[in-house]
This record gives C-alpha cells, sequence and structure tokens, in this order.
C-alpha cells in the first residue's frame, strides 16, 4: 500500500508541475472545474440520489456514496480526509437540494489545493508562510470552528426536513 500511496503522489506532483501562467490556468480549468462537476454530478446527482431513491435514507445515501467516492480515487493514507469531504458535499447537496453547491465547494477545494502546489514551486518563501499558518494548531481549531458555525448556519438557512 505504501507503494501504491507513494506512486500516487508522484504522479500528483508531476501532474501539478506547473512552470506557467498557461500551464496554472489548464490545471485549474481540470483540477479546479472539470473534475469537480464530473464528480459531483455522478457522485451527488446520480450516485447519492439513486441510493436514496432505492430506499436508502438520506444520511446512508450520503455516507455510501461518500465512501465509494473516497474508494475511487486510490489512495489509502488519504481515504478518511476524502471520505470526510465526500460526506460533507454530500451533506452540502442535502440541505440545499442544489448541485451546484458542492459542485463550487469540490473546486473551490481542489482549485486552492492547485493553487498551493504552484505557489510552492514558483515562490518557495511564500509556500514557507502557507505552512506556517497551516501547521499551526490554532490555525486549524479556528478553521474547524469557522467551518462548523459556518455549516451550521447553511443547514439553519437551506435545509428544511420533509
Amino acid at each position: 500500500m505504501r507503494v501504491k500511496e507513494q506512486e500516487k503522489i508522484l504522479l500528483t506532483q508531476g501532474l501539478l508541475r506547473i512552470e506557467s501562467l498557461s500551464q496554472l490556468l489548464v490545471a485549474l480549468m481540470v483540477f479546479g472545474l472539470v473534475g469537480p462537476i464530473g464528480e459531483e454530478v455522478f457522485f451527488r446527482g446520480v450516485l447519492q440520489t439513486k441510493l436514496n431513491d432505492w430506499g436508502l435514507s438520506p444520511i446512508k445515501s450520503i455516507w455510501v456514496a461518500a465512501t465509494i467516492f473516497s474508494l475511487i480515487h486510490f489512495q489509502f493514507y488519504g481515504f478518511f480526509p476524502r471520505l470526510l469531504i465526500g460526506a460533507l458535499f454530500g451533506y452540502l447537496f442535502l440541505w440545499s437540494g442544489n448541485i451546484w453547491i458542492p459542485v463550487v465547494a469540490h473546486a473551490v477545494n481542489n482549485s486552492l489545493f492547485v493553487l498551493t502546489a504552484f505557489t510552492h514551486q514558483k515562490w518557495p518563501f511564500l509556500g514557507r508562510y502557507i505552512e506556517i499558518i497551516s501547521d499551526n494548531w490554532i490555525s486549524c481549531i479556528i478553521s474547524v470552528a469557522l467551518s462548523v458555525v459556518g455549516l451550521y448556519l447553511f443547514r439553519k438557512q437551506n435545509f428544511s426536513p420533509a
């Protein structure tokens, strides 16, 4: 598993070796737009909806779709973070009833990843500042707290159980 995980990391690094603005725009288009649209339409719009239609509860449908979403990425060590983000996208879809909400959330997530990779390559000194912020426990706690509050407010504003 470690060997396969390392191969996947090397592949991702190769795909995100961005040396020009045009390559950045292509990477943002592919990873930040096309991928999220396709994945969200399939995993939330089709799979999660069909699982619900076939008798699974909305919550079970979210978690089954999120599990398959995570498995399909073939990264053992990234399974649980990807499972959680897949569930987040599923809840955003459930609460809003709008496929574009998880598409935008997924696009923002992937685009930030691409932009971070680009920043690390082009401006290493900025990459160090990003690492200091992201490796800081206080930043993580603040981020989680703000995310929980934001999700609570989003759910309260958008979701009314049938």
